[in-house]
């Protein structure tokens, strides 16, 4: 009998957290791929990845460093830029200064921007 979407998630999601467990990059990558790919939720599951991936680093990923500035809200992207920085090897750290916060960052060479 096959096995309904529910019960293949659940299989997707123990995969992910064991590969990550393990790190082991390879399996990282495939199971994130196969996690993202496969959910109605793209939000939730992204929220899984980041929040293991935050709660277990794993050195082994390449580490990325990016910082947004924007005069919009934009923090529902941190969680999407992890976990699709995962699908590639890559470990991505985040940097949102907060809303409208831009011109304080930029023009303040003793800012967090300048430190991150």
């Amino acid at each position: 009998m096959p096995l309904s979407t529910a019960e293949t998630l659940d299989d997707d999601r123990q995969s992910f957290l064991q590969a990550v467990l393990d790190r082991d990059v390879d399996r990282i990558r495939l199971t994130s791929r196969i996690l993202l790919s496969r959910v109605d939720s793209l939000a939730r599951v992204a929220r899984l990845v980041s929040g293991t991936l935050q709660k277990n680093p794993v050195p082994e990923l390449k580490r990325c460093r990016v910082a947004l500035l924007s005069s919009f809200p934009i923090e529902l992207v941190k969680d999407q830029l992890i976990a699709r920085g995962c699908t590639e090897g890559l470990l991505v750290e985040t940097f949102f200064p907060g809303y409208d916060q831009y011109h304080q960052e930029i023009l303040n060479p003793h800012c967090d921007l300048f430190t991150f």
